[in-house]
């Protein structure tokens, strides 16, 4: 679930890009520097800054490895988006690919995905997404910035949709800034303590071809990037997981002992 919170942005959505908005924050002066991390050190980090944020907004109760993430996030085929202001991580989120274990957002809503699987789309979710700072009109760019990583990805993937899942109070942003729109009824998520969740997706095509581009989709067509910048994702490597943070939540997750063998990662893709 995406959980950064777009009520607090004044950021003005409606006016175009001047030159200072449409240059990407990283040849900015101290600005966020944002990449693909190839690090598991540097994904731990950013899942416990998920967590953290999670945490402070409600969305989840404290567990003693102050860390959150999913199963189906630890994969080599997904990127973790982290964006970094000198040595500190500020913002991050995950882009899952899909998987045999689906994605994290459709054990809510399964009919959305297969009627979408059936139409022959290929997609990705984007969610852990989180920012240090609690003011989106500060963090406007870098959200801006680490969804340009989400937005490539699943183009350089050869994929037609980019899904989310938000709470219904941030739907608008989306629509507004990154051309978003619903898929199905407003629902409630488990995994956020049963808060509201929308389905939305972002028709990557579509939505291109459109004569007038929200602020987002322009600021991504500016500032393009290259297959090779997701070339070097995390490998996930088992035996790291299993020993880390990360393995003991989810063992955690699944009521087993966080003790427990590395086995379970053995197939983690």
């Amino acid at each position: 679930m995406v959980a950064i919170d777009a009520s607090t942005s004044s950021a003005k959505p409606d006016g175009n890009v001047g030159q200072e908005d449409a240059r990407p924050p990283s040849t900015r002066k101290g600005s966020v520097d944002a990449f693909v991390t190839s690090r598991f050190d540097d994904v731990t980090e950013a899942w416990k800054l998920v967590y953290r944020s999670y945490v402070r907004t409600g969305l989840i109760d404290p567990n003693p490895f102050q860390i959150h993430t999913t199963a189906q996030a630890v994969s080599s085929n997904n990127s973790v988006v982290i964006g970094k202001l000198a040595d500190d991580i500020v913002s991050t989120l995950t882009v899952v690919h899909d998987h045999a274990r689906g994605f994290p957002l459709e054990t809510v809503y399964p009919g959305q995905f297969g009627m979408l699987r059936d139409e022959g789309r290929r997609m990705v979710e984007v969610g852990l997404l989180a920012d240090r700072r609690e003011d989106l009109g500060r963090s406007l760019s870098a959200l801006f910035e680490i969804m340009r990583y989400a937005f490539y990805d699943a183009m350089y993937a050869g994929c037609h949709d980019i899904i989310c899942g938000v709470h219904p109070h941030h739907a608008g942003f989306y629509a507004k800034f990154l051309a978003f729109e619903p898929v199905g009824a407003i629902s409630t998520h488990p995994t956020v303590k049963d808060h509201p969740v929308v389905m939305l997706r972002l028709r990557i095509h579509e939505r291109l071809s459109m004569s007038k581009l929200p602020r987002g989709l322009r600021f991504f067509k500016a500032n393009p990037l290259h297959p090779s910048d997701f070339s070097d994702k995390c490998k996930f490597l088992p035996t790291e997981v299993s020993s880390s943070l990360v393995g003991d939540l989810i063992r955690f997750k699944n009521g087993q002992d966080a003790s427990n063998s590395e086995a379970r990662w053995s197939k983690t893709g």
